[in-house]
């Protein structure tokens, strides 16, 4: 019976900018995801609490208007779902924030020739953090350790992988009052460093939540972060002035840069979409024939590895010889190239057990 893994060769092709323009509006995605956040609050007491904190209602009625919806009012519903209550780090809330802000930069979506003046004006647009903000990032934190926790296990393999990460250090950290912060960035460096393995999504889960949890604490708890916005607003800014009317890569290190820090720490959203509207484009085109593929990664296999485990308190140790073949079939995809690998083979383990 065949082993099926679903990989994806992401790359950006002519296809990919009809796919975009069939995207869902805005105004449509946030529809759905209120949707999905009624199914989930109910129709009862609670509910009706949570829409009124919500102020579901003002944000229906502006959805009505379209296009000509008023922004300040949106903000004031995103401010609402951004206020850190309990509950607002569950993913349906969290959908309709996301949409929601996605609406809210379309609405104020400056034009190209407007962007250099549009960044120098949100120099007072800083978003602070609250505890509650970081008590949310941290709770994410906590899940995905745990999610790991469970995908190593409790065996040697684990061991040696909390041993490689510094889980000791990551949950006494975690645990304090105050956190040093750069102890969890040594965390976060093991977590991005050239190991295999770390790309599984188990791992970059924690990855991603432990880096928003050191720049939520960093927003929330540094003065001197107001004052990294602002300078950084100004770089920004001078830097799309020049690179409008003489491209180079040094402005475009500047923008690039600049929208990297702003998206880490979660300011000015609807800058960061608009620079990447005009100014980031597709600039690779690639094709690839089936028979690539299949040059490149249709193989036998023929692996022998030992075997050490640990099953209910029985230390299990022996070997396993896999034998078979990979196959490539592409399937059709209109936004990426896409392919399922087969695997076709047996695996036959000669194991003992000990008490």
């Amino acid at each position: 019976m065949p082993i099926r893994i679903n990989a994806f060769l992401i790359m950006t092709l002519v296809l990919s900018l009809a796919a975009n323009l069939a995207a869902a509006a805005p105004p449509d995605d946030v529809r759905q995801a209120l949707g999905k956040l009624r199914d989930f609050v109910g129709a009862g007491d609670n509910g009706q609490r949570w829409h009124k904190y919500l102020r579901t209602s003002e944000l229906e009625a502006q959805l009505k208007q379209g296009d000509a919806a008023d922004p300040e009012v949106v903000a004031g519903v995103i401010a609402q779902y951004r206020s850190g209550a309990g509950g607002l780090d569950q993913p349906q809330f969290q959908a309709v924030r996301a949409a929601l802000e996605k609406w809210q930069a379309e609405l104020l979506m400056p034009t190209r020739e407007e962007l250099a003046e549009f960044a120098a004006k949100q120099q007072d647009q800083f978003r602070p953090k609250t505890e509650a903000d970081v008590q949310a990032a941290a709770r994410q934190v906590q899940q995905a350790k745990t999610s790991l926790a469970r995908f190593v296990g409790p065996g040697r393999n684990g061991a040696a992988w909390r041993t490689y990460l510094g889980w000791e250090a990551l949950e006494r950290e975690l645990a304090a009052e105050q956190p040093d912060m750069a102890q969890l960035e040594q965390v976060v460096g093991r977590l991005t460093a050239d190991v295999a393995g770390l790309e599984l999504p188990q791992f970059t889960r924690l990855r991603n939540a432990l880096r928003r949890y050191i720049d939520t604490q960093q927003v929330a708890t540094n003065p001197k972060v107001r004052e990294a916005f602002e300078e950084q607003i100004q770089v920004l800014a001078e830097a799309l002035r020049e690179y409008e009317t003489n491209p180079n890569r040094e402005a475009a290190q500047q923008i690039a840069g600049r929208v990297g820090w702003f998206e880490r720490m979660d300011q000015a959203p609807v800058l960061v979409e608009a620079v990447r509207r005009y100014y980031s484009h597709p600039n690779f085109y690639g094709y690839a024939s089936e028979g690539l593929l299949k040059a490149a990664m249709q193989r036998p296999i023929a692996r022998t590895t030992n075997i050490t485990d640990n099953f209910q308190g029985t230390r299990i140790v022996g070997t396993g010889r896999t034998s078979g073949n990979t196959v490539i079939e592409l399937v059709p995809n209109e936004e990426k190239i896409s392919f399922d690998i087969l695997f076709y083979g047996h695996t036959i383990s000669n194991t003992r057990g000990y008490n």
